[in-house]
C-alpha cells in the first residue's frame, strides 16, 4: 500500500451508539516503527526522533541484524454526543452515552492503540467503501421514487382528464374548508383521491356553494 502521508487525527471509523452519541475513532502517526527479525524470531520496536516515512530499516537489539519497519499508528476511540448533551445544564442525560459525556464540552477517551499503518489504512478504506455504498444505496432510493412520482403524474394526469375531474380538482384545491385538508394533499402529491374521498369532497364541494 502506497504512503499517504502522516495521519493527523484522521477519522477511521464511526459507529453510532444511540441518539446523539456516537463512538469515534481517529488515527495519528507516531515516529515509531515495528518490525520482525526472522534471525530472532521477535518483534522489534524502535522510537525514533523524527518520522522516517510509512517504511523504514532498524536493527534488532539482540542479533543487530537489519529489518524493514513500519510506521505505527496511535488509534484513539472516543465518544462523542452533540451540543444538547456536552452543554447540557441540567442534571439529567438522556442521551447514548448515560452520562459519560453530561455537560462536557469534548468526547471522553475510551481507549488509546498502537496499530501498524497498514491496518489503519484499511481500517479508512473500509470506512470510504462504507459511506460510498450508502451514497449508492441513497441514489437508488432516490431514483425508484422519482420513477414512481413520474408514474403518479401520468396516472394523475390521466385520471384528470376524465368526466368532471378537472372541475373538482379546481373546487379541492381552492376551498379553505379544514375537511378536505387529506384530500388536497394527495392532489397536491399527483395522487388520486380514492372513490369515497371524491364523493365526500363534491358533497362538501355542494354545500360551499349552497351555503355561498
Amino acid at each position: 500500500m502506497e504512503d499517504v502521508g502522516r495521519l493527523e487525527g484522521d477519522v477511521v471509523g464511526v459507529e453510532h451508539v444511540r441518539r446523539s452519541s456516537s463512538m469515534v475513532t481517529t488515527a495519528r502517526s507516531v515516529s515509531a516503527y515495528l518490525g520482525r527479525c526472522d534471525r530472532c524470531v521477535r518483534p522489534v520496536r524502535a522510537d525514533l526522533p523524527v518520522d522516517k516515512g510509512k517504511m523504514t530499516v532498524i536493527r534488532c537489539p539482540d542479533c543487530n541484524g537489519e529489518l524493514a519497519a513500519e510506521r505505527l499508528v496511535v488509534v484513539t476511540t472516543t465518544q462523542d454526543c452533540d451540543a444538547s448533551c456536552r452543554g447540557a445544564y441540567g442534571r439529567d442525560c438522556n442521551c447514548g452515552c448515560s452520562g459519560v459525556n453530561h455537560a462536557r464540552l469534548w468526547g471522553m477517551r475510551l481507549k488509546s492503540d498502537e496499530l501498524p499503518e497498514s491496518e489503519v489504512l484499511e481500517q479508512m478504506a473500509a470506512l470510504v467503501r462504507f459511506y460510498n455504498n450508502q451514497v449508492a444505496i441513497l441514489q437508488r432510493m432516490a431514483d425508484k421514487e422519482e420513477k414512481a412520482s413520474r408514474a403518479r403524474s401520468v396516472a394523475f394526469n390521466a385520471w384528470i382528464e376524465q368526466g368532471d375531474h378537472e372541475e373538482l380538482v379546481f373546487g379541492i384545491l381552492a376551498s379553505e374548508s379544514p375537511r378536505l385538508a387529506s384530500i388536497k394533499a394527495l392532489i397536491n402529491n399527483n395522487e388520486i383521491p380514492h372513490p369515497p374521498q371524491v364523493n365526500l369532497a363534491r358533497y362538501i364541494l355542494a354545500e360551499e356553494k349552497a351555503t355561498a
